[in-house]
């Protein structure tokens, strides 16, 4: 009978410590974060991008950003600068008539360029029209191919009326279309010839013919 008693108090102990074990492991279980069957003592790494781990650290608050939200690394962010445009003469003034005028020649480009091709003898890949305030107005010519000239002075010397055509034409056109300059000096063409690498080949000022007192 007391053997009896002492097994049945001895497995009513085993089964407590059982229960006792099994909520002990299940509290921990809730603990620990799902490992999807990795051991305890198994670690993962993340491998990060460079300069990623900036774009993600979060910032401590402030008033741009009341709640400090992860924000950009500034170096992610940076863009190439744009090529700079041409910077105007800081003293020159500006030349409302000339600027409208520059507008509205955009529209004789086509042309421009079909003349010049015809005067040149070579092709012509584009052709600039700008104001260089406040007098002067620019036309610059892109070859398609490199000119290939070898005495510089001379070609264009030999085509000296012709370019003197070119500013007359233009000038007149500026005069019609109400164009002025303060001064006497006068309105200017200055004609830039450039290869298809962007390089000055060749550039003179012109005014109007019988300005010139030719």
């Amino acid at each position: 009978m007391n053997n009896r008693i002492t097994r049945a108090i001895a497995a009513i102990g085993t089964a407590a410590l059982l229960v006792s074990g099994c909520a002990i492991i299940s509290q921990e279980s809730e603990e620990l974060p799902h490992t999807d069957g990795l051991a305890a003592t198994d670690s993962v790494e993340i491998d990060t991008a460079p300069g990623l781990e900036a774009a993600v650290i979060a910032e401590e608050p402030t008033e741009a950003n009341p709640i400090g939200e992860p924000l950009p690394d500034e170096d992610m962010l940076t863009e190439e600068p744009l090529e700079a445009e041409i910077a105007p003469d800081p003293d020159a003034t500006f030349n409302q008539s000339l600027a409208d005028f520059v507008f509205d020649a955009q529209a004789d480009i086509p042309a421009e360029r079909s003349a010049a091709e015809n005067a040149l003898g070579a092709a012509i890949r584009e052709v600039r029209i700008r104001a260089v305030h406040p007098d002067t107005l620019n036309i610059t010519y892109v070859y398609a191919e490199d000119p290939g000239i070898e005495d510089v002075e001379s070609h264009y010397g030999s085509l000296a009326n012709t370019l003197q055509g070119t500013a007359d034409a233009w000038i007149s056109a500026m005069q019609a279309a109400g164009v002025t300059v303060d001064g006497d000096a006068g309105m200017w063409v200055l004609l830039t010839f450039i290869d298809p690498a962007d390089n000055v080949i060749y550039e003179r000022y012109l005014m109007a013919s019988d300005a010139a007192g030719d």
